[in-house]
């Protein structure tokens, strides 16, 4: 579909981008991409405009494709709240990574909440996807990209000490079907 490139680039040149400029308490295997625009952090700013410019590319370009070209709303609008969920996280950012740094406790629950509604958006939206789609190839690959997501989501959950990692992998595969299978 028109413009995911656009979209999936811009966030992912923003995650290298701040992902070098990180300090040495970051690692990138236990922290998460939202914490590199964590509060009190002093690079959050980078990562910051990479969630709040997917959020807005994103779903712009989605309904350009949903007005221009004939895409279905059923299957634009949850991956529009993907992207718009994940642009206000970018707004209210999460906890920081480094010990002792004042934060807004509340904040860091709005940050969670958003991304937990751009989680089950992109779940329903591969789900609506899957079930829609007539070939049946497709239809299996929509299935194994949800199976992937819960999977990393999961993980993400279960195991604290590769967070970053689960997280990482769950980014690559959520990217490669925007790109591959919308």
């Amino acid at each position: 579909m028109f413009g995911i490139y656009i979209a999936v680039i811009y966030f992912v040149i923003f995650i290298i981008v701040s992902q070098a400029l990180t300090p040495s308490e970051y690692n990138w295997k236990i922290n998460t991409v939202s914490e590199l625009a964590a509060q009190g952090y002093k690079n959050k700013k980078v990562m910051q405009a990479g969630f709040i410019g997917f959020g807005i590319i994103l779903p712009i370009l989605l309904f350009y494709n949903m007005y221009f070209r004939g895409a279905s709303i059923i299957r634009v609008a949850p991956i529009a709240i993907y992207g718009l969920s994940v642009g206000a996280s970018g707004i209210f950012c999460t906890s920081s990574f480094v010990d002792n740094v004042e934060h807004s406790a509340a904040e860091s629950r709005i940050h969670s909440l958003l991304a937990q509604v751009a989680g089950f958006s992109f779940v329903g939206g591969i789900t609506i996807c899957m079930i829609v789609e007539k070939v049946m190839w497709i239809k299996v690959l929509h299935a194994v990209t949800v199976v992937f997501v819960m999977f990393c989501s999961i993980m993400f959950a279960k195991a604290p000490q590769h967070r970053g990692i689960y997280q990482r992998i769950m980014y690559l595969g959520s990217f490669l079907w925007l790109i591959f299978l919308f």
